[in-house]
């Protein structure tokens, strides 16, 4: 039926991620609206949350204390060494530049000459500074949680940065995946894991 050539349609995008994926619950959503549904679907059981549950609140924002980060994260309680710190579910962007910022006009007499007026880039978006990326490689991949808030200290750091393990938050397959692999995934499916490396209070 229609329902199911669109949710099978080949080519995916963001609009098509949007539409629940069975008709039960499509159903559902013209009867209560898609926010009641997608707050329905998000409701866990304690012991679902206690076996696939993440902490979040470990740490918190605040002003930095290295000269010039801006804002820093810090710990909420003790968080003793090999400790877990926090989750980042990676939001991944497969090209870099569009990132990349260019001089632009807006033309409200001719709309059609509205846009871009250089090919010279004259900076990158902010959030650039807080993804992970590889020189070789157009792939990004930006921790979407409090855990951007972690500033990067090459003397004494205190956490370190490992590969989740859980397969609630990775898919380890998308590993080997090439970055085009990403230009048609609409759902977060890596995280990483940070994991105190000292006590940290």
């Amino acid at each position: 039926d229609l329902f199911h050539m669109v949710i099978d349609f080949p080519y995916k995008s963001r609009p098509l991620a949007a539409i629940p994926k069975s008709w039960s619950t499509t159903k559902h959503a013209f009867e209560v609206g898609i926010y009641q549904t997608e707050l329905e679907n998000s409701i866990r059981s304690l012991d679902y949350l206690e076996h696939h549950g993440k902490c979040l609140d470990n740490i918190q924002p605040g002003t930095s204390t290295i000269p010039h980060a801006g804002r820093g994260a810090f710990a909420t309680r003790f968080i003793p060494r090999n400790g877990y710190v926090g989750i980042a579910p990676l939001l991944h962007i497969p090209d870099r530049d569009t990132l990349t910022m260019y001089a632009t006009t807006n033309n409200t007499v001719d709309p059609e000459k509205t846009g871009r007026i250089s090919q010279a880039a004259t900076g990158h978006q902010l959030l650039l500074n807080y993804c992970f990326g590889h020189n070789s490689s157009s792939l990004l991949l930006c921790p979407n949680t409090g855990t951007s808030f972690i500033n990067h200290d090459g003397v004494t750091p205190n956490t370190k940065i490992l590969w989740s393990e859980d397969p609630t938050y990775h898919t380890s397959e998308w590993m080997e995946e090439p970055v085009s692999f990403f230009d048609n995934i609409w759902h977060v499916g890596l995280a990483l894991e940070y994991v105190a490396i000292s006590d940290i209070r």
